[in-house]
């Protein structure tokens, strides 16, 4: 039988559909290049934005003069956390503290406890409560030798309880704090280790800590609320404890820059930026606005 040979046009429409299909490809390549750069873009506004009402929420008293610092009357999770063996282990990044924000808007008074263990107790691992932001706030903690209450106001730490107790790597122990207006309570292991009187910070947010190492967090109660963990898969973290951070952005940064651009301290200038890296180049994003009396 005679072979049927393959047509000039035949291979004109292959070239066609081939064609067709290289270029469908291409498009849907830029369509999710252009969604990933424009969820990048997104998150980070958003977070700009969100530090700016936050701001605007402060007295204009409390807008200090600052240059590039941190940001301000927010508090973002910082390092990974997720279920292991039962208990919320949080590992903090190198050389900073690892913080998991619990669920809720800021608090004033609250019951907030927790079992904590750690491999390493030479630095702090605990429970922060009435953040401001990273420069004020409650800290209860312990280390290897120590057991303490510290406020920090505008990045000035102050010590309002501490003795000197051993701690065990690897154990268990019981932290509990309960706040009513200006008297916060301290316990371990459910015994009161003293209660104080303090004014500086009437409300905020409240978070699990450990500064620069690994913890397990388990049975924690906050409010009217109890975690466990059993019911978590690995890695998992419960519903409602998950919240956008500059920390989710690659190689994310948020700084505030606060001037006096009139020489008159009832006019402030804010100006608040988002960074981030994308296949290798630095993106930003930057809002402005203007505060007077």
């Amino acid at each position: 039988m005679k072979q049927k040979g393959i047509s000039l046009i035949e291979i004109l429409i292959s070239i066609a559909i081939i064609g067709g299909a290289i270029a469908v490809f291409a498009t849907l390549f830029n369509v999710l290049k252009v969604n990933k750069t424009g969820n990048l873009y997104t998150a980070a506004y958003k977070l700009a934005q969100e530090e700016l009402e936050a701001v605007r929420a402060l007295p204009l008293s409390d807008l200090t003069v600052r240059a590039n610092s941190d940001f301000i009357n927010v508090l973002y999770n910082n390092g990974s956390a997720g279920e292991e063996v039962g208990a919320l282990r949080l590992t903090a990044p190198t050389s900073s503290i690892g913080i998991v924000v619990l669920p809720s808007n800021k608090v004033a008074d609250l019951t907030l406890e927790a079992n904590v263990k750690s491999s390493s107790l030479t630095n702090e691992n605990g429970l922060l409560f009435r953040v401001r932001d990273l420069e004020n706030y409650y800290f209860f903690y312990f280390t290897e030798s120590q057991i303490k209450l510290v406020k920090n106001v505008g990045g000035t730490e102050t010590e309002l309880y501490g003795v000197p107790q051993s701690f065990t790597a690897g154990t268990y122990y019981k932290l509990k704090i309960i706040t009513s207006g200006t008297s916060i309570s301290i316990y371990l292991n459910d015994n009161l280790l003293q209660t104080v009187s303090d004014d500086s910070h009437a409300s905020g947010y409240s978070a699990l800590a450990s500064n620069n190492t690994v913890a397990d967090f388990d049975d924690v109660t906050f409010l009217s609320d109890f975690w466990d963990f059993n019911s978590l898969g690995a890695g998992e973290m419960p519903s409602g404890w998950q919240k956008l951070g500059i920390s989710d952005l690659p190689d994310g940064s948020g700084k505030i820059t606060i001037s006096e651009p009139y020489g008159s301290s009832g006019i402030k200038q804010i100006d608040v930026t988002v960074s981030w890296i994308e296949r290798g180049e630095a993106k930003t994003v930057t809002l402005s606005t203007l505060r007077t009396e």
